[in-house]
């Protein structure tokens, strides 16, 4: 029927009597969401939790042992960084394909990544955040395509398509206006999933190394400024620790970066200082960010992914670490590690030692899952992973691989060392994996207690040209040792 013959009553009451119903579903929807035996059943998979032992997870309830084994969420029709979530791209079919390949191959959790860009697009503004509706929409699709395999998914915010305005231009980690932006997106996020089993954890980053704009001195500055001196008490203190001649502490400015080695104690000192600025700022960071997930949903695991570099081993002497494990896993309910055999001119027996002492390193009474890994060339590739996981057993809680399938033209370990290639069939670390998968999932892990500590002297680590020594004494025979650090002076000791 036209609508223009409609009178206006008949009008009026199809429009009343639309909005109710879109009342009622709506209550619908915020009774589902808010009632937690409603969610569960509805998810059919068990909230998981770290156990009473601080190393394993088990599913809450039953208390039934749950080791992740698994892998991250690269389809090679997704494109180059993977994009399955963006209008043009979002496939569900090939999404609900894509996993039941991983549930055929043994997959029990998988990582996915949120474009912090397309989730959160410009403008966004505290206290008005609007998170693109159709990508909280599609990601919900995902989660749910995922569960009916029943694999649990880890969503983690990536900056692959770069970063928005609203972070760029307002600090990023140092600005105020983008860690609150940040904190009420995550109120949202995990809202959706509140006492959902589906969801395994809430990454705060995909691989955390560097401040990305700790450069600039309109943030940097002003919180350096002001936290050094909590460092001295005195100006006159910095100076002279630092070497420096500054008349103020708002003359102060940041250690130089790019010291070309060898430096003297005073500029050690003075690079050491700024370091621990950035590390406790990188950890208040994160922790607006934790704190917001578990307003919303205290039964999340949280979690934040860490990459190999530092200061047991980074790219260059040069190479400033910001985000230090060891400080961050306090706001963390686990530690999640990547890594790849670099050790310089190491054969396997020493990136396997070296893999090991990373595991121990980022252990700090928590669980550890190993959240990627793979080995280039790819004919290498399941023998190495293989001997990873067996080399690991005793020094991680859990496993995802890096690639689920091969993507062409991506960054070399991505284009050959996935599950599956990009015609979709295993490949051979597939079927390794796919062997491997119902005698891990029953592992009874239980963390190898080290034969003695040892106490790494960060100071050392993080500003001397002899930094690689510490790790080269420890890839040179089996060390079994566990490590101990000082603490940031500039983060509370108490805890948060």
């Amino acid at each position: 029927m036209d609508s223009r013959s409609c009178d206006v009553r008949r009008g009026t009451y199809n429009k009343m009597l639309r909005n109710r119903t879109i009342l009622i579903l709506l209550a619908a929807c915020l009774i589902f969401s808010s009632n937690p035996a409603l969610a569960s059943h509805t998810s059919r998979l068990r909230i998981i939790e770290v156990a009473p032992d601080h190393w394993t997870f088990r599913e809450r309830g039953t208390h039934h042992p749950f080791v992740p084994f698994g892998v991250n969420y690269t389809p090679d029709w997704a494109g180059w960084a993977p994009d399955y979530l963006q209008t043009i791209r979002n496939d569900p079919d090939q999404i609900d394909r894509n996993f039941a390949a991983m549930q055929k191959l043994g997959v029990n959790i998988c990582k996915a990544a949120i474009h912090t860009n397309e989730v959160l697009p410009d403008p966004q503004n505290p206290g008005h955040v609007s998170p693109d509706p159709g990508y909280m929409s599609r990601a919900l699709q995902l989660t749910d395509i995922a569960a009916r395999h029943k694999i649990r998914i880890i969503w983690t915010l990536a900056a692959w398509g770069g970063r928005p305005d609203w972070f760029t231009q307002n600090g990023g980690e140092f600005g105020k206006i983008p860690r609150e932006i940040l904190s009420q997106f995550w109120q949202k996020f995990a809202g959706m999933y509140r006492n959902d089993g589906r969801v395994f954890a809430f990454s705060l980053g995909l691989e955390k190394s560097t401040l990305s704009e700790w450069t600039d001195p309109r943030f940097a500055l002003p919180s350096w400024q002001r936290e050094a001196q909590k460092l001295y008490p005195a100006l006159q203190d910095a100076n002279k620790s630092w070497g420096t001649g500054f008349a103020s502490w708002g003359d102060v400015q940041p250690s130089p970066q790019n010291i070309s080695a060898p430096i003297n104690a005073q500029q050690m000192r003075f690079r050491y200082d700024y370091l621990l600025f950035l590390e406790s700022e990188a950890c208040r960071y994160l922790q607006v960010q934790e704190e917001a997930i578990k307003s919303a949903d205290p039964t999340s695991l949280v979690t934040c992914g860490v990459i190999q570099w530092g200061p047991l081993l980074r790219p260059s002497f040069n190479s400033i670490t910001d985000y230090n494990i060891r400080e961050m896993s306090r706001f963390l309910d686990y530690v999640s590690i990547h890594f790849y055999p670099l050790y310089p001119n190491g054969d396997d027996t020493v990136q396997i030692r070296y893999l090991q002492n990373l595991m121990r390193w980022a252990y700090t009474g928590k669980p550890v899952v190993l959240e990627e890994y793979d080995m280039f060339p790819a004919d290498r590739n399941a023998v190495w992973n293989q001997k990873l996981i067996l080399a690991t057993r005793n020094l991680v809680s859990g496993w995802l691989c890096w690639t689920f399938q091969n993507v062409p033209h991506s960054d070399g370990i991505t284009e050959v060392c996935g599950l599956i290639n990009d015609f979709g069939n295993r490949t051979a670390w597939g079927k390794e994996f796919q062997r491997l998968a119902p005698q891990v999932k029953i592992y009874h892990l239980v963390r190898q207690a080290p034969a003695f500590i040892v106490h790494a002297d960060l100071e050392k680590l993080c500003t001397s040209p002899d930094y690689a020594d510490f790790l080269a004494g420890l890839v040179q025979k089996d060390a079994n040792v566990d490590f101990s650090t000082d603490h940031n002076p500039l983060l509370d000791p108490s805890g948060k």
